[in-house]
């Protein structure tokens, strides 16, 4: 059986300070798995990873206690947090041998929508 392999990456969105630490609290709210999310020293929001994002509620977190795909959850509620005039960018690649040869979806976030665009 093969596996499917993908990768995400992301741009770097400055998160405004008064802001980082509430999305810290909502980032922490979700598990991504092998994917990275995090707000750098300088405040920017990064996406990266060695797998398809894919968000799930933290069986931690008291408000939901499930295991269904949580992703565009998550990335709704990173709508607040996009600085106006700004969009922050996703992009996930992958492949599963010949049987599927390639994926790739890019999403858009604004302050005004999350837009998925898939190929």
């Amino acid at each position: 059986m093969a596996d499917f392999e993908a990768v995400t990456a992301s741009n770097g969105v400055q998160i405004p300070e008064p802001q980082r630490q509430k999305l810290k609290a909502v980032i922490k709210e979700y598990d991504f798995g092998e994917v990275t999310v995090e707000i750098d020293n300088e405040g920017h929001l990064y996406i990266y990873g060695y797998e398809w994002l894919q968000a799930h509620h933290s069986h931690t977190e008291a408000r939901i206690q499930d295991d269904e795909d949580a992703t565009d959850d998550f990335l709704e509620r990173l709508r607040e947090f996009i600085p106006e005039g700004n969009t922050f960018e996703i992009h996930m690649i992958g492949h599963e041998k010949c049987r599927f040869p390639l994926s790739m979806s890019k999403v858009e976030i604004t302050r005004e929508q999350v837009k998925w665009t898939n190929l």
